[in-house]
């Protein structure tokens, strides 16, 4: 028979912030890295989100942070656009040419079916 002093007790469960489930190819990238005891280590980093796109030109936009939409909420309004018309989903020289667009067929100088085809989609008629 085993005395209860002489039991052997397991050890408290730790579970590690970076365990392997975690370490999906969408949400980690490995990065190799030296220490200065000379030893090479793997460290997990979260990745970027790609930057925010033009609609119409398809070119990166300025202004706009590179956060995961969770993080978006957090941020304040000003942080997250651009105040102008189409802030966050076109580029300013986009934006121009839509706006154009818009007064010519609004004032009747030209039809709703001389308008560019890519601009259609953002020029209400």
């Amino acid at each position: 028979m085993v005395h209860v002093k002489h039991r052997i007790r397991s050890a408290p469960k730790i579970e590690m912030k970076g365990a392997p489930r975690y370490r999906s190819r969408i949400s980690l990238v490995r990065v190799q890295r030296k220490t200065p005891g000379g030893k090479v280590v793997t460290h997990y980093k979260k990745q970027k989100p790609g930057f925010a796109i033009c609609a119409i030109c398809k070119k990166p936009l300025h202004g706009l942070p590179r956060v995961i939409p969770v993080k978006v909420k957090s941020l304040t309004r000003t942080d997250v656009t651009v105040q102008r018309p189409f802030g966050a989903n076109l580029c300013s020289p986009c934006t121009r040419d839509v706006l154009k667009w818009r007064i010519r067929v609004n004032h009747k100088l030209c039809r709703a079916d001389e308008i560019p085809i890519s601009l259609k989609e953002f020029v209400k008629v």
